[in-house]
């Protein structure tokens, strides 16, 4: 299928087989078969190294507190940010759900225990 550039119409016209929608384009890049639509969740973050060379680490905040390290082949999609209107970068990650489903979030540096001295101000 041909994508063309937005044409303007009335509201509720339909598209002629001529006109075709605007596609966009993340979305052939996750869903590949339209007849099976892959179970993805969708995140946000920056992308780093990771203590396996076979894992990718995506910090979730700018902070860099909290992370999760999945394996290179769940990431399905991955979408960065332009600079120009973010200049910190970061991406979007459409991760394969399963593998979403058995990752692990840590926070980073982890916690004082309760009571400790450590951390207060």
């Amino acid at each position: 299928m041909a994508i063309q550039e937005s044409t303007s119409r009335s509201v509720g016209e339909a598209a002629t087989p001529e006109q075709e929608p605007e596609y966009d384009p993340w979305v052939n890049n996750v869903v590949h078969d339209p007849m099976a639509v892959p179970a993805v969740v969708v995140i946000y973050g920056f992308v780093g190294k990771a203590a396996r060379d076979d894992h990718v680490r995506i910090y979730l905040t700018t902070s860099l507190t909290y992370l999760c390290e999945l394996p290179r082949s769940a990431i399905v999609h991955r979408m960065p940010l332009p600079r120009a209107q973010f200049p910190l970068g970061g991406s979007y990650f459409w991760i394969a759900a399963d593998a979403w489903n058995r990752s692990v979030i840590y926070r980073v540096p982890p916690l004082p225990p309760p009571g400790s001295q450590t951390g207060q101000c």
